[in-house]
């Protein structure tokens, strides 16, 4: 796990393709695989492996039933998505970024642990709370880049 925070700037957008799901952060992975079933039924291609969330709530905070997420993939190019229900939204800007490998519950922790501290320490003010995850599976691992908007 690297986790190093970094201030990026985002100008060539990421193109993210998903919907909004209300419910636990926990069922993440069903909320993608109903995302990427209703692309493949569409016959829209996406990138394999590359999946995406927002998280909107603090799960400290916020009952499971509650949190709102928009969950989905990483695409390339622009879609048209008006035979389903997703959307499409580009990612750009300024932002606190790190990345980590590794099991993703116990990464993501330590992720989003070391940007809280950043944020402490230099006393950066964010655009919102939501937490912009990419997530990358490539021969047996994950890699996690996480994402706050600054």
């Amino acid at each position: 796990m690297e986790g190093t925070v970094q201030i990026i700037e985002v100008n060539n957008p990421i193109k993210l393709i998903g919907k909004i799901f209300t419910g636990s952060y926990a069922e993440a992975s069903s909320y993608v695989t109903a995302v990427q079933n209703e692309l493949t039924a569409a016959q829209i291609a996406f990138i394999p492996f590359k999946i995406c969330g927002i998280y909107y709530d603090d799960p400290q905070v916020t009952p499971a039933a509650e949190q709102r997420s928009f969950q989905g993939v990483v695409s390339e190019g622009n879609a048209d998505l008006s035979s389903t229900s997703l959307s499409a939204m580009d990612m750009a800007g300024t932002f606190l970024y790190t990345k980590v490998t590794g099991d993703p519950m116990k990464a993501i922790m330590k992720g989003y642990g070391d940007l809280f501290t950043y944020i402490k320490e230099h006393q950066i003010q964010l655009k919102s709370n939501a937490g912009y995850q990419i997530l990358t599976f490539t021969e047996g691992e994950v890699t996690t880049e996480i994402y706050m908007e600054i």
